[in-house]
């Protein structure tokens, strides 16, 4: 995300000779990323627990005979799938298992039964049959597992580095040659050489408040959910003018999501969760299977700089508006698919929610609290990761057409975007050959590093020393007897007799308070801070006010209210929200009139055929 909006502002200095500061906070962009806690907190004034991997049943992991697999059934009609896969047994015909709040109650029966069913097949086998079926199944690879996997193979996304190892590629394919493989610089390498000098033309300084950096772009958005929104939503927050399309017919999941202010009657336009990713966006409502509703799409496409959707594969084709069709209608147009295994390859019509990227990219394996203990993160990270890596494309491309005159088409697969990002746990594994295990809160190099119990009911602070002056300073607070102890005399000793350090840490937290514990260690130059629920974090920490990441706006039904903001802060271009997340269809007639210049007459003539609605 950092790296995005540098880029947006670089690109915006040389093309207008106005340079920026950025100030960019890695805990807001954190916080802006915890998926669905913020709207429970903020409309529904309610916490975020943590629900290990059963968020919802059927929805967990599961042992095979030779690995693990994850199932999730998202909607009613994948449990279906999964029972007619599973041949209709008897125990899936129970009245306890008839709906998703029957299921989610029993959900521990649920787990019985279909481990007992798992545990007789092999992973491959209920992989592909289960995506034949029409159910989301997916490997729980650990790491050696992803770098046998053929699906990566097919896609090309590893490579052999001139260095030896086999590495990870970039997080999205583009339609051109765009990157080589190059040995990482030696120390002195580039000894002699200079920056290419570059003066920004302007020499008064800029009013503050100017224009943000991708002001006069315009992205038609066809993205649901969260991946696809998570991207747009950013890109207005640049200053991009995203118009989302969007239909009555099939709305949003996420305005369908049961997050809603209290005592207020949910409707599509309520919920927290759509307001949460949508802000800054304006919406058009448009039936896409009209058959005039293709030509009033490319229309809207040659006034575009962007289009991008995250659909199957190829459901945009499907309403004429495939690659081909976009680009005949405006050949400058930069396109973005985003999609669960990509557009291309044998699994390319597979499903792919976002816990899919963590679980066929080796993370699951990696995250737990202990060897064998294999866990799904709280937050779907293929989301996430999918929709930066968009980001990040999409802005490069329009720096590049920019300078070249062309285009690109982007290829965004979840499940390699989600790769790309667990470069660490990789290059663990093929530098050492044994697969990464979890380690709960512990680092692989540092000690004391974890969260600590304090005191309280389930109120835990977080403590990290990353050198030995660190520790010395740790030692101050905590019991200055432990700096002479051999057994912490320097980070290698700590790493080894890393239990025995956490308990004598724990000890001493446990029955103090969190954030005098947090102060004191900060006093000394030592990291530390209280593991905040979400709705500690939304309700009342300051730091998150103070640099604007909670802000109040206006909604048109649900009212003045705080939403989440923006991460960044630019000296000279104009910060904040813009406006609340739209209502569907709020914008049509004002979008259409503004970029098509129709009249009123056309306007009650498309609506009166059904085109918009």
């Amino acid at each position: 995300m950092a790296a995005s909006v540098a880029l947006a502002a670089y690109e915006a200095a040389d093309r207008t000779g106005i340079g920026d500061f950025v100030d960019f906070s890695l805990f807001a962009a954190a916080a802006k990323m915890t998926e669905w806690a913020p709207a429970r907190a903020l409309f529904m004034g309610q916490d975020s627990s943590r629900a290990g991997s059963k968020a919802s049943s059927p929805w967990g992991i599961y042992k095979c005979q030779d690995g693990l697999i994850q199932v999730l059934c998202a909607e009613e009609v994948q449990w279906q799938c999964l029972v007619t896969l599973m041949g209709k047994p008897d125990w899936s015909q129970l009245e306890v298992f008839a709906t998703v709040a029957d299921r989610q109650a029993n959900r521990d029966l649920v787990d019985m039964y279909l481990g007992d069913w798992f545990a007789e097949k092999r992973v491959a086998d209920v992989y592909h049959a289960g995506q034949r079926a029409g159910v989301c199944l997916t490997p729980v690879h650990t790491m050696s597992e992803l770098g046998e996997d053929s699906y990566f193979r097919e896609r090309g996304f590893f490579y052999q580095s001139p260095e030896g190892p086999l590495l990870p590629g970039p997080p999205y394919r583009i339609d051109k040659p765009w990157w080589r493989a190059a040995p990482p610089p030696r120390s002195g390498a580039s000894r002699g050489e200079t920056w290419r000098e570059r003066r920004l033309t302007r020499t008064t300084a800029p009013e503050r408040g100017g224009a943000q950096p991708l002001e006069g772009i315009r992205v038609c958005d066809f993205t649901w959910v969260w991946a696809g929104p998570f991207c747009t939503q950013l890109l207005a927050h640049l200053g991009a003018d995203v118009i989302r399309v969007e239909s009555r017919e099939r709305p949003d999941y996420f305005r369908r999501a049961p997050i809603h202010p209290v005592g207020m009657e949910p409707t599509l336009e309520t919920s927290g969760v759509y307001q949460t990713f949508n802000s800054d966006k304006r919406s058009i409502a448009v039936d896409l299977r009209h058959p005039d509703a293709r030509q009033l799409i490319l229309d809207l496409v040659k006034h575009s700089d962007v289009v991008i959707d995250n659909f199957s594969v190829g459901t945009m084709a499907q309403f004429g508006l495939g690659v081909a069709d976009l680009r005949a209608a405006n050949p400058s147009v930069v396109v973005a698919s985003l999609s669960g295994y990509g557009q291309t390859g044998q699994r390319a019509h597979y499903m792919g929610y976002g816990p899919v990227g963590g679980a066929i990219a080796g993370q699951f394996t990696a995250n737990g609290y202990g060897r064998g203990d294999v866990m799904e993160p709280a937050i779907a990270v293929g989301d996430p990761s999918m929709g930066l890596s968009a980001l990040w494309g999409l802005i490069a491309s329009l720096t590049a057409r920019r300078r070249t005159g062309e285009s690109a088409t982007l290829d965004i697969a979840m499940t390699e975007a989600t790769a790309a990002t667990f470069g660490e746990l990789w290059m663990e594994y093929v530098t050492t050959g044994e697969n990464p295990i979890p380690r709960a809160n512990h680092d692989p190099q540092w000690a004391p590093h974890s969260c600590y119990p304090a005191a309280g009911d389930d109120e835990w602070v977080t403590i990290a020393c990353t050198t030995d002056a660190e520790w010395r300073a740790l030692c101050t607070v905590v019991s200055p007897n432990l700096v002479d102890d051999k057994r912490f005399a320097d980070s290698e000793s700590r790493k080894i007799h890393e239990d025995e350090l956490d308990k004598h840490i724990a000890e001493w937290t446990r029955g103090r308070d969190r954030w005098v514990i947090t102060r004191k260690l900060q006093a000394v130059g030592v990291a530390a801070f209280p593991s905040l629920s979400p709705l500690e974090l939304w309700s009342g920490d300051r730091q998150l006010a103070a640099i604007g990441m909670l802000e109040v706006i206006d909604h048109p039904v649900t009212g003045a209210r705080a939403i989440p903001g923006i991460p960044w802060r630019f000296q000279n271009a104009r910060n904040g929200l813009r406006r609340p997340a739209p209502l569907l269809g709020q914008h049509t007639d004002e979008v259409l009139a503004e970029v098509l210049g129709l009249d009123g007459a056309t306007l009650s003539d498309l609506h009166d055929r059904g085109v918009l609605r």
